[in-house]
């Protein structure tokens, strides 16, 4: 790509070319079809436009000028589409009197592309029955990276290999019966919550096991 100042370009960015499927089109003037960048001209549907020049108007974010055409806004990006991820779209703007973009575009097969991340809390068997009266932690798995907190205000992160220990406030100790929620979040997921309700400690010689 030659540059001929900082933000403009003799041809089109490399990471916008290729073949690329639409996913959604809003517009009339934007095809319900494959759509084609080459570094110097693009295809829309049957009709194809030679590049005048192109802009990065910020990160990702494109002008492509073209002869015969109107501007046409692109916006490359790395997304979630349905349940793939790391996805290689193109957001495309044509029509300049609606806000938004016109069509999402997708490159190459959909299928072949990650399956996105499904969250998951998996606490280790001592809080089968819920959370022990005087446990100061809480431990378990989750997606690896995630975030954990719980709705009394503590936080911590799961390890690379999911596990987690999550330390709590002695001050933020509930009484028994009393709940607490645990949520794990992770960008790429879905965000789940666990609600755990305060029981006696099974530890404790008072602890009748046979009214739980």
């Amino acid at each position: 790509m030659t540059a001929i100042a900082s933000t403009t370009y003799k041809t089109t960015p490399s990471v916008t070319r290729g073949t690329w499927n639409p996913k959604w089109v809003t517009t009339g003037k934007l095809p319900d079809s494959k759509i084609h960048v080459y570094s110097k001209k693009i295809n829309l549907g049957s009709h194809s436009y030679k590049l005048r020049y192109a802009k990065k108007t910020s990160s990702k974010h494109y002008t492509f000028y073209l002869n015969t055409h109107k501007p046409v806004k692109i916006f490359y990006s790395s997304r979630i589409v349905g349940n793939r991820k790391s996805v290689k779209t193109l957001s495309i703007k044509v029509n300049t009197s609606t806000p938004g973009y016109d069509g999402l575009f997708y490159k190459g097969n959909l299928l072949k592309y990650p399956l996105k991340d499904t969250n998951f809390i998996k606490l280790d068997p001592i809080y089968q029955l819920g959370l022990p009266f005087d446990y100061y932690e809480i431990t378990g798995k989750t997606l690896p990276g995630a975030t954990l907190s719980l709705s009394s205000g503590e936080d911590t992160h799961a390890y690379k290999d999911g596990t987690f220990t999550l330390k709590i406030n002695p001050q933020g100790l509930l009484a028994i019966g009393e709940t607490v929620t645990l949520t794990s979040k992770r960008s790429s997921a879905k965000t789940i919550q666990q609600v755990l309700a305060v029981t006696p400690d099974p530890d404790d010689d008072h602890y009748d096991r046979s009214n739980y």
